[in-house]
């Protein structure tokens, strides 16, 4: 077994020499903590429905970011006609999310509203993870070696065995096999030549060979992709070991949905929730039947009781009654004997003592004869009511209730267990759904910062559009393993962002850049070099800058059939190349905002009449791109003015990387110092043939870029800008645009 360095080795890093792993976090850090310029991220919401007086949930459709390392994080709220509310996000599903206001909302129904979120909240997170990692250094050893330029092919100690992929060409053959075999490689691919083919066939290898895999890219739509590509791969009995985390991009959610996280946890958790819900039912059920069971167990007791008193009181009766006949026969007696004293002769010699004597006993024999007639009545009474309460109460047999009351006791005690067990369940299903993936996809800021994917480990983590990682992003993620590591991307495409003032070099550029890897023939790369997406002549566009990296970019044959029905439709009907010249209409049509970026009216109104013009528009993927933010919004306004389809897509170029459309439609926006703008622009961080790159590789049939020829002309030979013009007039045709523009609708007069 091959063992790697330790954490506390020195490597040369650019541009400061030689680091350690902890220099490397710290440096980050600092990066990481320099003042940001960076525009919040701003959700649109919709269906806003109010749960109490400070939480409301509303619907997200149109959001394609993740918003679930947002959770627990302040945010604004922006209502109609209101100040902003500050809030909480406690909850994020697939299309909705729920947030927790400072302040009351009157409302009871939102139509629409706007989330506000601050971008620092990502750098914190980001911060305090790279603390963590600081503080375990021995994990980041791989990780380390990704950014020591002097890395070395190292083979991995348990490779993956290759399997057979019959519609692999040769360069996508040997960087599979090159994946499986080594520890850290770069699989460099060039726009249509099947990255996500190759990332796919590597994903389902070390699914089906048992590895936990990372899939991340810095955007939704790239993960989506790679994630249904290599479901697609796998058989039925591993189609549950992929596992989405955050939201799918809008053009893959149908696909992915049933992939994600919350999908998961909706579809365990509904059956559960369903059957809590039934027990839960039964439970009241039973308790309320062991109630009046209970209660009729006492009333059969107190029936038991109260027969006895019957018993007893009929038993005092009979001798009450025994009682008063010896009284009232004593008493007659008595009676009796008086009168026949009085009536009698001798009854006047005897004394009158004793005849004082027989009055007071008859008279004490009445008052004893009254009180048991009294004490009769009363037993009477009470033997009454108790017999009126026998007949009121259940005649049950004790022992049969007693057995029926056990009965429910145990059942009851059965269901209290189960819902014991599945509430601890639901308590526990992301852990279930987490240790049943083997394969996880996600962005690469979740995958650095969400605990659902940094308290685990990886053998594998796979990152695509490498190009355009953030460095501490991508450091934090590729801890998550010390086996293997596969970069895959483009350094001919787009750097990392980075919005701030005074931007750290580590925040914008590449890990390319940073490695200084621009060649081919790099040890650590695996070059792709035969494109399936485009029109031959876009691809050759492109083709001398990769040819001077080393990499004989072609095109697979056929293709050119493929996309030629929709070459062949107008504009420009069997053009592939076109550049619509506007050198006639001068500077004065470009305008510039309070940012001082630039829009160009006549230039956007030119483009809607391009899509006017192509049939097949409400079919076909289209796309219009400006290097400048207020361009965008101009097209964007005049597009939903004109009711032009939904499938037209208007961006910046930065938006379109990783994207493609049938017909790309370019707008240089500027017409004049050209050199100034930025498609001529070369600084440290940014380069504009990488910018026009990206812009000529989004499209499959056609590319119209609209701009002053004549000033493209005026530039430096070395400029990129320029050799496209002049690639265009050779393979394509240029066409001058005042024709269109006298012939074209009103709005085209009225914007020139």
């Amino acid at each position: 077994m091959t063992r790697l360095a330790p954490p506390s080795i020195r490597f040369f890093c650019f541009p400061e020499g030689e680091m350690t792993t902890h220099e490397l976090i710290a440096r980050f850090l600092r990066a990481l903590a320099a003042p940001s310029s960076e525009r919040p991220v701003v959700v649109p919401l919709v269906e806003g429905k109010r749960i109490d007086q400070k939480t409301i949930r509303f619907a997200t459709p149109n959001t394609s970011s993740s918003l679930t390392t947002f959770v627990r994080r302040p945010a604004r709220l922006h209502l109609p006609h209101q100040a902003p509310i500050d809030c909480q996000i406690v909850e994020v599903g697939d299309d909705t999310i729920t947030l927790e206001t400072k302040a009351v909302v009157q409302q009871a129904h939102l139509s629409h509203a706007r989330l506000q979120i601050g971008r620092h909240r990502f750098s914190e997170q980001l911060r305090q993870r790279l603390t963590e990692l600081d503080a375990r250094a021995d994990e980041c050893t791989l990780a380390a070696r990704v950014f020591d330029p002097e890395a070395t092919p190292i083979p991995l100690s348990a490779p993956l065995t290759p399997e057979l992929q019959p519609t692999f060409n040769q360069a996508q053959q040997h960087a599979y096999e090159r994946a499986c075999r080594e520890s850290l490689l770069y699989i460099w691919g060039p726009p249509g030549t099947g990255k996500t083919t190759v990332i796919s066939a590597i994903l389902a290898t070390a699914v089906r060979q048992g590895k936990r895999a990372l899939i991340c890219s810095t955007t939704n739509a790239a993960v989506d992709h790679a994630l249904a590509q290599t479901h697609a791969h796998l058989s039925a009995e591993h189609l549950d070991a992929i596992l989405r985390i955050g939201k799918p991009s809008a053009e893959m959610r149908e696909t992915i949905s049933p992939l994600t996280y919350h999908a998961k946890i909706e579809r365990l958790a509904g059956p559960l929730r369903k059957e809590l819900e039934a027990l839960h039912a039964e439970r009241l059920e039973l308790e309320a039947t062991l109630g009046a069971i209970e209660t009729k167990q006492e009333l059969v007791r107190q029936r038991a009781t109260l027969l006895r008193t019957r018993n007893h009181l009929e038993t005092r009766l009979a001798l009450l009654d025994a009682e008063l006949t010896l009284a009232r026969s004593t008493f007659m007696n008595g009676e009796a004997e008086l009168a026949r004293l009085q009536q009698s002769f001798l009854a006047r010699f005897f004394s009158a003592w004793k005849r004082d004597c027989l009055l007071i006993e008859q008279a004490r024999r009445k008052l004893a004869l009254a009180g048991l007639e009294r004490e009769r009545q009363q037993v009477q009474a009470k033997l009454h009511a108790v017999q009126h309460a026998l007949d009121t109460l259940p005649q049950q047999d004790v022992r049969s209730m007693t057995e029926h009351v056990e009965n429910k006791r145990a059942r009851l005690a059965v269901v209290l267990e189960r819902i014991r067990v599945i509430t601890h369940r639901l308590r526990h299903l992301n852990e279930e759904i987490l240790s049943r993936a083997s394969l996880i996809g996600a962005t690469l800021m979740a995958a650095a910062t969400n605990r659902l994917i940094t308290d685990r480990s990886f053998d594998l983590v796979l990152v695509d559009e490498a190009s355009m990682a953030s460095l501490p992003q991508l450091f934090a993620a590729l801890c998550l393993t010390n086996s293997q590591i596969i970069l895959v991307g483009d350094f001919l495409q787009l750097p990392p962002i980075a919005g701030r003032e005074r931007a750290d070099s580590c925040l914008t550029c590449s890990i390319y850049q940073w490695n200084g890897i621009k060649q081919a023939d790099h040890p650590l790369v695996a070059p792709l070099s035969l494109q399936y997406r485009m029109h031959p002549s876009i691809a050759s566009l492109s083709g001398h800058l990769y040819r001077q990296r080393g990499l004989p970019y072609a095109t697979a044959p056929g293709v050119e059939e493929q996309v030629r029905s929709l070459t062949d439709f107008a504009p420009f009907p069997g053009s592939s190349l076109v550049w619509l010249d506007t050198s006639t209409f001068g500077e004065t049509i470009v305008t510039r905002d309070a940012s001082h970026s630039p829009s160009n009216r006549c230039h956007a109104a030119l483009a809607l009449d391009l899509i006017e013009q192509f049939p097949a528009r409400d079919r076909a993927s289209i796309a219009i791109m400006s290097p400048y933010r207020a361009q965008v919004v101009l097209v964007r306004t005049m597009l939903e003015a004109a009711s032009l389809p939904a499938s037209v897509r208007v961006g910046t170029i930065h938006q379109f990387q990783g994207q493609q459309a049938d017909l790309v439609i370019i707008d240089t926006t500027v017409t004049s110092r050209l050199e100034r703008s930025f498609l001529c622009r070369e600084t440290a961080g940014f380069s504009a043939e990488t910018l026009l790159n990206v812009a000529v590789t989004r499209a499959r049939a056609k590319v119209i870029v609209i701009g002053s020829a004549s000033s493209v002309r005026h530039l430096s030979p070395e400029t990129f800008l320029r050799t496209c013009l002049f690639h265009i007039e050779r393979f394509g045709i240029i066409v001058d645009a005042e024709p269109m523009i006298l012939a074209a609708p009103a709005r085209l007069a009225k914007a020139s």
